[in-house]
């Protein structure tokens, strides 16, 4: 049973997060539980404790009277965000000795999935995997952990980003540009993958901006 509990609330807790990460539940307005228990088709329970994982990512905020708010994308929490995640990464990337030829393919392959990937989130997930896979020859497990946790709060601003067809290619152009040189050159490529995510932090910015 406690198992399955579990199970349940992952599917739950990745639901709602989805509902978010693609601006379906609008910013800024309560959230209303009880409803949206009945469009996922499960008890309150597993939602309210989804809310509550989300709270702790920085997407919603809870408030004494009006239950949880989906906060809003800004400028200024993008600030804040990106340079711990390129500081991040590039520590990790920093901390490896070398990238395999091996590991090259697999990067390549998955860079090549997102070219012509269509859906927004099927995007954020390739880039995401490919970050995942860049670092992780890293033998620094804790930094890795933490890493995957901070990330979990750009999604919606990944998905902003990688929702524009331009900035895909963009950003896929880049990781072609990386893997040209990341397994002769790790310092070199840690300075690229910096600049890399600056770049993205720029364009989320100029886009949040223009809106």
């Amino acid at each position: 049973m406690a198992a399955t509990s579990v199970h349940l609330r992952g599917i739950v807790g990745q639901a709602v997060r989805d509902l978010i990460v693609r601006q379906q539940l609008s910013p800024e307005r309560s959230v209303g539980e009880v409803a949206l228990a009945a469009r996922l088709g499960v008890s309150r329970t597993p939602v309210r404790e989804a809310l509550l994982e989300l709270e702790r990512d920085g997407l919603v905020r809870s408030e004494r009277g009006r239950g949880f708010t989906i906060l809003p994308l800004t400028p200024d929490d993008a600030r804040e965000i990106y340079p711990i995640i390129w500081t991040l990464e590039r520590l990790a990337l920093q901390q490896t000795k070398a990238v395999s030829a091996a590991m090259t393919r697999r990067l390549q392959a998955v860079n090549d999935k997102l070219k012509s990937a269509r859906s927004p989130l099927e995007r954020v997930r390739l880039d995401t995997e490919w970050h995942q896979l860049l670092v992780s020859s890293c033998r620094n497990d804790r930094l890795l952990a933490i890493i995957a946790a901070t990330k979990r709060s750009i999604e919606r601003y990944e998905y902003a980003y990688l929702a524009r067809p331009h900035f895909r290619d963009r950003s896929a152009d880049e990781h072609d540009q990386l893997l040209a040189i990341v397994g002769t050159d790790i310092p070199r490529a840690a300075a690229k993958l910096e600049d890399h995510w600056r770049d993205g932090m720029n364009s989320v910015i100029q886009a949040l901006t223009a809106e």
